[in-house]
């Protein structure tokens, strides 16, 4: 059947490709530069054409149910009668088709509703899953608008910014859902992993802040009152790392958790997505961390009774190094570079002891200098010792 649709369109359409390479033919024939951008998108664009004809005689092929007594009523289990069918549109990653979706009503609570359309995995605006999936990705990456440009040019997908967005919040909402479900599962122990041994397992988890619109920051404290606002989110990160034939680690599969929510939110989400990640049979936690008090204190304790290592990220101890040369030899001197450069090369060879009695051997001027240094000290000295 299908051998047979895509002979037809082939031959219906054919005419169309060969005009588009005799153009291209002539124009290099009389010496003009043969640029394939008109044939390659004309192609292209046929091509999509063919497949949503083969698209749309698939969906045809596939009726209502013989035996409405199969339908299962969503809501209390219960068979559900056919009433029919009823003409729709579905929006594709091809284009739009019209098809003929069957009607069921469950006998006993009343529901109704298109199984064909659950079966299909359509959305309430009879979205199918490709494009949800692609206009989604497409609305994390840029602004809604942007992202309608990208979509109809790359994709040769005519789409609003409105729909991106709605799209968007939608399977946002969607996979929060899944999560959160799949961290209960893990933290009732009924995920957690591939039941075989791990044996270093990687966390990491920071805060930063992203640009919101002010709908979107719900907290009227947060609200800055200015065109852009930024509102923290928490995020984190699991991850398993292998080493290679040529003895070089690997990173495996990633995933991740975000929030809008506190710490003790975020550190629950990383611990429950670390254990649905296999970290009870971990031999070892690796947790890669910057210096926030939130993080370095709470973390670790999220894996009590597992061997943890807490490693502080390169970023933020280079970065103190060069404020705390600052504050001893002033912004902006050589010598304060000179220090900091020095120190920094020990910090990376992993002579931290060296680097906290230089730090010691410091004497700052000023009771903010010394204030400064003694308490960029006692930091490194705490976190030191929980490493």
């Amino acid at each position: 059947m299908l051998k047979t649709v895509l002979e037809e369109m082939v031959a219906a359409q054919c005419g169309e490709v060969e005009k588009l390479t005799k153009v291209w033919g002539e124009k290099r024939s009389k010496g003009e530069r043969g640029d394939l951008a008109e044939v390659e998108i004309g192609i292209r664009e046929w091509a999509l054409r063919v497949g949503l004809v083969v698209l749309e005689r698939l969906v045809e092929q596939i009726a209502a149910p013989d035996a409405p007594s199969a339908i299962q009523c969503a809501a209390c289990e219960r068979p559900m009668r056919s009433e029919g069918t009823k003409a729709a549109r579905m929006h594709t990653s091809l284009g739009s088709l019209k098809y003929e979706r069957g009607y069921a009503r469950c006998r006993d609570c009343g529901t109704g509703g298109f199984p064909q359309d659950i079966e299909f995995g359509l959305d309430e605006q009879r979205n199918s899953p490709a494009l949800q999936r692609m206009v989604s990705l497409a609305g994390t990456v840029a602004p809604f608008e942007k992202a309608s440009d990208l979509l109809g040019e790359i994709g040769s997908i005519p789409i609003a910014g409105t729909k991106v967005e709605r799209i968007t919040e939608q399977v946002g909402t969607r996979a929060e859902e899944w999560q959160k479900r799949r961290q209960q599962q893990a933290m009732a122990g009924l995920e957690g992993g591939s039941g075989k041994p791990i044996d270093r397992l990687y966390v990491e988890a920071d805060g930063t802040t992203v640009p919101m619109r002010v709908e979107g920051v719900r907290d009227k404290n947060q609200r800055t009152g200015g065109k852009v606002e930024y509102k923290e989110v928490k995020i984190g990160a699991v991850f398993e790392a292998t080493v290679d034939e040529a003895g070089q680690p690997q990173g495996g599969l990633k995933t991740y958790t975000g929030t809008f929510e506190d710490a003790e939110a975020c550190i629950r989400q990383v611990a429950s997505e670390a254990k649905s990640r296999g970290s009870s049979d971990a031999k070892e936690i690796v947790l890669l961390m910057d210096g926030g008090v939130w993080l370095w204190k709470r973390l670790p304790e999220a894996f009590q009774g597992k061997r943890v290592t807490a490693i502080l990220d390169w970023c933020h101890p280079s970065e103190r190094l060069g404020e705390i040369a600052k504050w001893m030899y002033g912004e902006g001197s050589t010598k304060a570079k000179v220090w900091a450069n020095q120190k920094r090369d020990l910090l990376f060879d992993g002579r931290v002891q060296d680097v906290l009695r230089a730090i010691e051997r410091l004497n700052p001027q000023g009771k903010e200098a010394q204030a400064f240094i003694r308490k960029s000290l006692e930091s490194c000295v705490a976190k030191r010792a929980k490493a």
